[in-house]
């Protein structure tokens, strides 16, 4: 089992410590990541970050799918990244977030690219 599979976070989503345990992160990185899901969750009956049915499991279809990646790269040999259509962020500021991956995110949409400014 990789420490990113896709398992119910539900039980651990609100709690900042248990959440840092669950994904393996320092609790500043589970911090970040919980004020973008808040963020994300406030924004998205506006403008349509992610498809309103996948809200609900926002921690495993988005978050979780992003951080996966991180089992197949090493961070200290990526110099930066690049996430063009970020949308709502995934899986660009995720991996910024978890990894300290510096990253360009390009996005058309500029209600979608205030989201991310907002969040970052």
């Amino acid at each position: 089992m990789t420490r990113h599979e896709r398992a119910d976070i539900r039980p651990v989503e609100e709690d900042g410590a248990a959440l840092a345990r669950y994904l393996g992160v320092s609790r500043e990185t589970a911090g970040r990541l919980m004020r973008h899901v808040d963020l994300l969750r406030r924004w998205n009956a506006r403008i349509n970050l992610v498809a309103p049915a996948s809200l609900a499991h926002v921690w495993e279809r988005h978050v979780l799918d992003s951080l996966q990646l991180l089992d197949h790269l090493d961070p200290a040999a990526v110099p930066a990244g690049l996430d063009l259509g970020s949308g709502a962020g995934f899986p660009g500021l995720v991996l910024a977030i978890a990894a300290g991956i510096p990253m360009t995110l390009v996005e058309a949409d500029r209600r979608k690219a205030a989201f991310l400014a907002t969040v970052i």
